[in-house]
């Protein structure tokens, strides 16, 4: 057969594209064969109506939650950026209400140890909830901050706060500045530290690592470790105080969520925690 220009074209070809789909197919099964995704599955948070007010001041009523059905919310590893979690906080369950006049927000996950304390090696057990201040929220979120112009309203409740704030507990050594070190004899000036107005700092983020305490804490909380597991109340007024601040809720409406807890014990602190995907918080 005598070989044309075309069949020379046509074979060129068929070996140019058999070659591009041998390496696609290599380079897409190069770290193991590809998964299906199945689509996002958006947990929902009902947060229902009752009459009924709470009173941290007299610790948490775990009763007062036992007739509300609560969500499960799958949490993951941070990974973003350093420090990479060591150690992972599978889940939370959530659960929460509203009279017209307060929201209420009831968080509880397993943790076999109970950790209150600072030192060198010790860090405190915490859980946070995060709020989008706008409607541009990306669909998926990986971490606090860089959610959208307005950034976002962070409730971090630390077990350390709050037994500063409730107990009144000193919960780590006194911390001193040496300002004239290495030649300081007694020359030594305690850090100062705010008062406490609540075991959760009410916190705003616009993008990564700018997250700073609000002027104004609107946020009271209260948690207790019982058998293994944590139960921590968050409460606050539903009208927010500052617009541009505080995340706003309305009965009826739809809010969206997220989670992050931090294991103590597996040396969580700031980045280094488990985190969730956005919950739909819907208000009957």
């Amino acid at each position: 057969m005598k070989i044309t220009k075309p069949i020379v074209i046509a074979i060129t070809l068929v070996l140019t594209i058999a070659f591009v789909a041998l390496v696609y197919f290599g380079m897409t099964r190069a770290r193991g064969a590809p998964v299906a995704v199945p689509p996002l599955q958006r947990a929902t948070l009902v947060s229902h109506y009752k009459t009924q007010s709470l009173d941290l001041t007299q610790d948490v009523a775990l009763a007062d939650w036992a007739d509300i059905p609560g969500t499960a919310v799958e949490l993951v590893y941070q990974a973003m950026i350093p420090p990479w979690s060591k150690g992972l906080i599978p889940a939370v369950t959530a659960k929460s209400f509203h009279n017209d006049t307060e929201l209420y927000v009831y968080v509880t996950w397993k943790d076999e140890s109970e950790n209150r304390a600072l030192g060198v090696g010790e860090f405190s057990d915490a859980v946070a909830l995060m709020f989008p201040l706008s409607n541009d929220a990306p669909p998926s979120t990986l971490m606090m901050g860089f959610m959208g112009k307005q950034g976002v309203n962070v409730w971090h409740w630390q077990a350390t706060q709050d037994t500063e704030f409730w107990s009144k507990k000193s919960v780590s050594a006194d911390a001193y500045s040496d300002f004239l070190y290495p030649f300081e004899e007694q020359e030594t000036l305690t850090i100062a530290k705010s008062p406490l107005t609540s075991a959760v700092s009410d916190l705003l983020a616009v993008k990564v690592t700018t997250t700073t305490a609000k002027a104004t804490q609107n946020v009271q909380g209260r948690g207790v470790w019982d058998k293994g597991a944590w139960h921590v109340v968050f409460k606050r007024a539903l009208k927010a105080t500052n617009a541009k601040e505080d995340a706003a809720f309305a009965h009826g409406a739809r809010k969206l969520m997220a989670f992050a807890a931090w294991s103590g014990d597996k040396g969580d602190r700031g980045g280094r925690k488990s985190i969730s995907d956005w919950v739909q918080l819907e208000f009957r």
